[in-house]
């Protein structure tokens, strides 16, 4: 989960902005305040992450968005300043055996990333942008593991150590489950670089020192002193961990934009599996056709919760010639007849995407944008228990831009009830100001009530248009 985020000098926002991130944040301002760029930004990230630039370079155009370059990003669209991002997240997924770097760090510590991209000539005398300061620190019970910088990235190329191998970091592990998987790995991991005789005499020291509950990562103390060993081993295991570290987390956030695509009658699909519906929610046909029935008979629950009276059904016309030829037909509870999707309105289209989306995977971050529009207020508030039950039930986090009235009533029932804390939803407010963007968070209290009051102009206009103000 993303617990805080920051940006500065990016789109509307000048100064640093921070934001306190929960497993369910809304963000609230007036049309062109600057609040789409704050899901814009997280998506931006990820594409800085999944491209392969060798100066990670900032990605702000590709499949999710389309922000233009540099120049059209950076606030002001003064090249002179630097585009920064701040976040502290945890990574909550267990450690996959395919992919051993990206959980060394350990499964509960939280991290702290901070990113900031320049633009300047390269060296082949083009312009472009550039990763210009990194850090990255991993902290357990408030205390620091280890801090890496690239500086100058754009120059040399190459990452820096701040502290010498003779006095690295440290990592701790709350729990002995979290111990036992490391101590697998790092047998694992020397066996691989070096050869048996050395393999089975650095294993048996690392092993004590993490049955002491640390690892030191020291060169005097993790290899004998008479043997001559590669420094790069520790150097390039401890940066490919925060690299896969970090594009694990880009990887668990998905993106819905604010107009689903209308369900076609006809849906013509490969069958490899995705977990992802597609911005425009246009692979949600093929992703209902390839999970199992128990995501089918979720959404047809849900369905029945917030009193829509149908019941879903996909269907495949094709061979293994033609491939699969996919459809839905929904059933209508009332009268038994079966229509298609384009038969019900436009809401159930924007409505599907963003449920299938959030019951097929746990642990993800969610960005959705406008999940109410063509929503009846009664199922937009009906909206803010599925998001409920998706962060309680998977553990995904939900960052949604939304002006419905209807879902925050909803959430702030939720918590006056008991069934979610007020430390479980942030509500951020974004306003344009003559100096830049500017993000406050309101507050609720224990009763779901706002501490801080909202600002002028919005959720007020039915009490001005009633009393004549």
């Amino acid at each position: 989960m993303i617990k805080e985020y920051s940006i500065e000098n990016f789109k509307s926002f000048k100064s640093k902005q921070s934001m306190r991130m929960a497993p369910i944040t809304l963000i609230y301002g007036p049309n062109s305040s600057g609040k789409s760029s704050i899901i814009q930004s997280l998506i931006s990230i990820k594409n800085t992450t999944e491209s392969d630039s060798s100066i990670g370079a900032l990605k702000t155009s590709g499949p999710l968005i389309e922000l233009g370059g540099f120049e059209s990003v950076v606030h002001g669209h003064d090249i002179e300043n630097e585009i920064s991002f701040e976040m502290k997240y945890f990574q909550v997924t267990s450690i996959d055996s395919t992919n051993e770097d990206s959980y060394i760090l350990g499964r509960k510590q939280e991290r702290h990333l901070k990113l900031s991209f320049a633009y300047g000539s390269t060296a082949n005398k083009k312009s472009s942008s550039y990763l210009s300061k990194y850090f990255f620190e991993v902290s357990s019970s408030g205390v620091s593991q280890f801090k890496l910088d690239l500086v100058n990235f754009f120059e040399k190329e190459k990452i820096r150590l701040l502290s010498s191998l003779d006095n690295l970091s440290k990592f701790k592990f709350s729990d002995s489950k979290a111990l036992n998987e490391y101590l697998d790995y790092v047998k694992r991991r020397i066996k691989r670089q070096y050869p048996k005789v050395l393999a089975d005499q650095l294993c048996k020291i690392e092993h004590r020192a993490l049955q002491d509950g640390h690892i030191i990562i020291d060169r005097n103390k993790c290899f004998p002193s008479n043997i001559n060993t590669d420094e790069t081993f520790i150097t390039n295991v401890l940066a490919n961990s925060l690299v896969e570290d970090i594009k694990e987390k880009m990887r668990s956030i998905y993106y819905l934009g604010p107009l689903r695509c209308y369900p076609s009658k006809i849906s013509i699909s490969s069958s490899e599996e995705s977990s992802y519906v597609g911005k425009d929610g246009q692979d949600t046909i093929r992703m209902l056709y390839n999970n199992n029935s128990n995501i089918l008979e979720a959404i047809n629950s849900y369905f029945k919760k917030f009193q829509i009276p149908y019941e879903i059904s996909i269907h495949n016309l094709g061979n293994s010639m033609s491939g699969n030829v996919l459809y839905m037909l929904l059933e209508d509870l009332r009268t038994h007849v079966p229509v298609t999707a384009s038969d019900v309105g436009f809401g159930i289209g924007q409505l599907l995407p963003i449920i299938v989306q959030g019951l097929t995977e746990k642990n993800r971050v969610i960005c959705v944008e406008q999940p109410e529009i063509h929503l009846h207020p009664v199922l937009q508030g009906h909206l803010g228990d599925y998001f409920i039950d998706s962060s309680m039930n998977h553990e995904n986090q939900w960052i949604i831009e939304t002006h419905s009235e209807s879902l925050m009533l909803r959430l702030q029932r939720r918590i006056r009830e008991g069934l979610i804390k007020n430390t479980d939803v942030s509500v951020l407010y974004v306003n344009a100001k003559n100096n830049g963007a500017e993000v406050k968070e309101l507050r609720l209290d224990k009763d779901g009530d706002f501490i801080d009051s909202w600002p002028n102009g919005f959720f007020e206009e039915r009490f001005n248009d009633v009393f004549g103000y």
